[in-house]
């Protein structure tokens, strides 16, 4: 990502979500909770997050794509391959450089 402005897809998608799940909510009963129980707020924003991450974006797809060798399609993909590519994969989905 070369614009430190523009905001990645991902990004959009879960910041989208987060505060779907405040307004939701109601934005004083969030502060509420966040005051008496805050792992209980953080773990409902936690989720709300991860549930947004849930379809890959095409940066994501991508990323995977690049890590991944595809020249032996018969062989097993080893599970470090899977561990790199799917790092890469979230890396791209926080607009990092992968």
């Amino acid at each position: 990502m070369t614009d430190t402005n523009e905001v990645p897809p991902m990004v959009e998608r879960v910041a989208r979500a987060l505060l779907a799940r405040i307004e939701r909510d109601g934005f004083d009963n969030f502060l509420e909770s966040l005051a008496y129980k805050p792992e209980l707020s953080c773990a409902a924003l936690a989720r709300a997050a991860i549930e947004a991450m849930r379809d890959t974006t095409t940066e994501m797809l991508e990323a995977v794509e690049e890590n991944i060798d595809f020249a032996d399609t018969f062989r097993a993909v080893r599970i470090y391959e899977l561990r790199d590519a799917w790092s890469a994969a979230i890396s791209a989905a926080l607009g990092e450089k992968v």
